[in-house]
């Protein structure tokens, strides 16, 4: 709304401002956050992203800060679920990927998966990093939030805006920050279930049937006299 005020003037036209809902398959609350020593290489921390590969979702630098906190000892992995939307950046993702785990032993990358699929990916991680620099509502981070998920986010607009406190933020386009974010989620379990519990509270305003409602009450006071 604040960049569209550029161009329009609405000083003297009616407006709202309506979120878009999230399906109820996403609704999970948070499990109890564990210890990071009570995980294994064999049984490792999940660390989630879920996006359409593009170059403003920075999954390559995602994946350049979780193979150095691998390098540090953490036993986590990373699952990527998404397709390509820039072919050139897919194919450095998939460059950076080999090159960072050549043995396929903490990385994985799914890209065609259904929305049904994606919940269950949703359902079974740790926790939910989003690395996105443009975005207008995001629903994936609502999914995750909606999922009981901790999150480490992009500090880029809107996403503080429905994230709120219940989030750690880093610039994404910064490796460093990316990495030392996510080290500080994994050292602190009592953080990790503040996040989640937060963040799937506030993951409550966003539904459909508040967004139908809301619309219908906006359309019906542009069809009242002035």
């Amino acid at each position: 709304k604040e960049a569209i005020r550029n161009y329009v003037d609405y000083s003297q036209i009616k407006t709202a401002i309506i979120h878009h809902g999230i399906s109820k398959i996403f609704i999970r609350r948070p499990v109890i956050q564990r210890q990071i020593n009570s995980y294994s290489s064999e049984n490792p921390l999940i660390l989630l992203y879920v996006s359409t590969v593009f170059h403003y979702k920075h999954q390559i630098n995602v994946v350049e800060a979780v193979a150095r906190l691998k390098d540090k000892g953490f036993p986590i992995a990373l699952k990527l679920v998404g397709g390509i939307g820039q072919k050139e950046v897919g194919n450095l993702l998939s460059k950076q990927i080999i090159a960072v785990d050549p043995n396929n032993e903490f990385i994985t990358w799914e890209q065609k998966v259904g929305l049904t699929e994606v919940a269950k990916y949703y359902h079974s991680s740790n926790i939910f990093i989003f690395a996105s620099s443009c975005e207008n509502m995001p629903n994936i981070l609502i999914e995750a939030m909606a999922s009981g998920l901790p999150i480490a986010s992009s500090s880029s607009r809107p996403m503080p805006e429905f994230l709120e406190n219940a989030g750690l933020y880093f610039n994404p386009a910064n490796t460093n920050e990316i990495e030392k974010v996510v080290e500080k989620m994994l050292k602190d379990p009592g953080q990790r279930n503040k996040l989640a519990t937060t963040s799937f509270a506030n993951a409550k305003k966003y539904s459909w049937e508040i967004c139908a409602d809301k619309t219908f009450d906006f359309l019906f006071t542009l069809s009242k006299k002035s």
